[in-house]
């Protein structure tokens, strides 16, 4: 699965430019579960990340089939005669960003970090993300992936592998990005992707040619926060002390 070469892309930006604490951050992998618990959590952590009651938090994994709705998202966005009421939850969010969808086999990456002041510093927090997703999958598959000016995500032959929404409120980041890795496309035909009516997305395992798992991926997360993102050291479980919703506990 891996190539030689590469790694390291991005450390000393982040260090300098995004991370206001790189000394130590946590890796919680949640499997696969409903967005809403998820949410649930993010909002937690989001909270004590905001009071310094923990160090930055990384999640990973897979929700059930979802739609969501970021701050410019439309009531057009989701297409006409193509969802039953009720058939698929949607929730209304305050990322950046317009309307996606997350089903299994996508792999989705929250990080709940806290970043140095600025005025641009959620645009730095998403170009980087990118950037570091990019390099990352190129490393580690050989297939690269482009970002394209004006348009939030990761695209190849102007078909979207990856979509972009985050925030930050009081320094602290929350939602993040998910990236198509073997999961069902035929949901995307319900919505109108990120604004984008033409634009239809596509997987690692289809440009690849055989299978790409999120499990594949997930355990190299904590090299790639080490390496791309300057982190001395990256723990694994949610961090303590803290108190979460006791339905997003293991």
């Amino acid at each position: 699965m891996e190539r030689s070469g590469g790694g390291g892309f991005g450390r000393a930006f982040a260090r300098e430019k995004i991370l206001a604490a790189p000394e130590r951050a946590c890796l919680h992998q949640w499997g696969r579960r409903d967005y809403g618990e998820v949410l649930a959590l993010q909002e937690a952590l989001r909270e004590r990340r905001r009071a310094d009651q923990i160090v930055d938090c990384w999640l990973a994994g897979e929700h059930p089939l979802v739609i969501t709705q970021g701050v410019r998202g439309r009531g057009d966005d989701l297409v006409a005669g193509a969802l039953v009421p009720g058939e698929i939850p949607v929730f209304s969010i305050d990322r950046g960003g317009m309307t996606t969808l997350h089903n299994p086999g996508q792999l989705v990456i929250y990080p709940i970090l806290r970043t140095l002041p600025g005025l641009l510093a959620q645009a730095r927090l998403a170009l980087a993300l990118l950037e570091s997703v990019r390099d990352w999958l190129d490393l580690h598959t050989g297939i690269r992936s482009e970002i394209e000016r004006g348009r939030p995500g990761l695209y190849i032959g102007g078909r979207k592998l990856a979509a972009i929404g985050i925030s930050i409120h009081g320094c602290v980041s929350m939602h993040g990005i998910a990236i198509n890795l073997c999961n069902d496309l035929s949901p995307w035909r319900r919505i109108v992707p990120c604004g984008e009516p033409q634009t239809r997305p596509i997987t690692l395992s289809e440009l690849a040619g055989h299978r790409y798992e999120p499990q594949e991926f997930i355990p190299l997360i904590p090299d790639w926060l080490r390496t791309s993102w300057g982190y001395d050291q990256v723990e694994a479980g949610l961090p303590v002390p803290a108190v979460y919703p006791s339905s997003v506990l293991p």
